[in-house]
């Protein structure tokens, strides 16, 4: 369990904490923080006071210079800073703002040199390729795991929901192996998908290209995100490849009341969105699998939202994949495809005081609220109970307080996309239908 401090005030000292060069720690009281599964990088900026001249605080922190950053006394992640800004009056004085990203800004920064073409990779491979391509990212692991990483940042342990296998955690700490990369490129226990999974299916048959001038970070996620899985990165300046964990217990309890100012939670304020304009009753993927004519037959795939159902609304949308070969895999592929557009419909924001919220189980502990972790909520006034996952996360002050984005856990199913890469044999085609045509 986190080991808080107490302000003058006698409430917990949570504040945002950055360390500077590893050595030099400095609190604020104003700043902005923001870290989100779905949207990389993490971000913060904070406001220094007039008490130092601006000339000399640059001089201190220039660009690029290495952070890490706390929510009390839990690590929160590694980068670097980008820049500050100045500004002020003759009656307010005169404030500098520090801004800066975890390390996959070194990703979202970079920009492919030349044009490069991975044939037969791992999709670990496609993420240690892309690292030293943006190049800055040495001594950085690759994990699939974020179980640890929740611990260190929440202060309060993961647990699994009842059969359910825990996920091996990762151990040790260093670079990531040099030279070939493949499965040995990631530390600790990894999902087998991303290990040892050729990109795109059948080795000797699948090739993916990255073109001169393309962002490394944006190339890297189109790619994961077919595969199911996302990136980001933990306190220990790690990258983490993984898809959401909603396969683990609640770790907070959310509590709105009627007629309460004050719950086990103190929700300040709230936003939620139930837009059913785009949503669908239902998804239907057709795709081509073996028949007894032609060597070829339809197969077909339905996922149903029972909730638009119930609501009356009967609204279906077809998609067809030539890439989905049987019924399962065209079932999955609806349900992403319906999770997909009921993400961006469905959505809840809560905005509490401080940083931490009561453990789910014992209200009387608590533990800073963080991403990738599942939520108990039960509120009266939405109409709203059960289990949620917390996507993203803003810590600001003055005054303190966190705004927390949940979705709901069927929509953090992010299943692999059939249509993942280019194809040799289709891009050898594609050659010589071109040179046909030239003649």
């Amino acid at each position: 369990m986190a080991d808080f401090e107490t302000l003058p005030s006698g409430e917990l000292d949570d504040r945002v904490r950055v360390v500077f060069k590893g050595f030099e720690t400095r609190v604020f009281e104003s700043y902005t923080v923001r870290l989100a599964v779905l949207q990389q990088p993490a971000v913060f900026s904070v406001k220094l006071g007039g008490v130092e001249p601006p000339h000399e605080l640059f001089k201190r922190y220039p660009p690029g210079t290495p952070f890490e950053l706390a929510i009390g006394p839990q690590p929160s992640f590694k980068g670097y800073t980008d820049g500050y800004e100045s500004s002020g009056d003759a009656n307010q004085g005169t404030y500098v703002v520090l801004m800066g990203r975890d390390i996959l800004a070194r990703l979202q920064d970079a920009e492919f040199r030349s044009d490069k073409t991975f044939t037969d990779v791992t999709y670990a491979d496609l993420v240690y390729e892309v690292m030293l391509e943006a190049g800055g990212l040495d001594e950085a692991a690759i994990i699939s795991s974020n179980e640890s990483n929740v611990i260190v940042r929440a202060g309060v342990g993961v647990t699994t929901k009842p059969g359910t296998p825990p996920k091996p955690l990762r151990e040790g700490g260093g670079p990531t192996p040099t030279g070939s990369p493949g499965a040995d490129a990631i530390a600790g226990g990894v999902d087998g998908a991303i290990r040892s999974a050729t990109v795109g299916g059948k080795p000797g048959t699948h090739t993916v290209h990255a073109r001169a001038g393309e962002k490394c970070l944006d190339w890297l996620k189109k790619h994961l995100d077919k595969a199911g899985v996302m990136v980001w990165t933990d306190t220990n300046g790690d990258i983490v490849v993984s898809a959401p964990n909603t396969d683990q217990k609640p770790k907070y309890h959310f509590v709105r009341q009627r007629g309460q100012k004050r719950n086990a939670v103190n929700v300040t304020s709230h936003s939620f969105k139930n837009d059913t304009t785009k949503r669908l009753s239902s998804v239907i993927v057709y795709g081509r699998g073996p028949g007894k004519k032609k060597g070829k037959g339809k197969i077909k795939g339905e996922f149903v939202d029972a909730d638009m159902v119930a609501m009356g609304i009967l609204k279906t949308r077809t998609f067809r994949d030539a890439n989905v070969f049987d019924e399962p895999q065209a079932v999955k592929y609806a349900q992403a495809k319906m999770a997909e557009i009921n993400r961006a419909s469905w959505s809840l924001t809560y905005v509490i005081e401080g940083h931490t919220a009561p453990v789910y189980g014992d209200v009387t502990k608590r533990a800073v609220v963080t991403v990738d972790t599942m939520a108990q909520i039960q509120d009266d006034e939405l109409g709203i109970s059960g289990l949620f996952y917390i996507e993203a996360v803003e810590y600001t002050s003055p005054p303190s307080t966190t705004k927390i984005t949940f979705m709901r856990a069927q929509d953090c199913f992010f299943e692999k996309d059939p249509t993942i890469v280019e194809q040799v044999e289709s891009t050898k085609a594609a050659k010589k239908r071109r040179r046909r045509r030239k003649s």
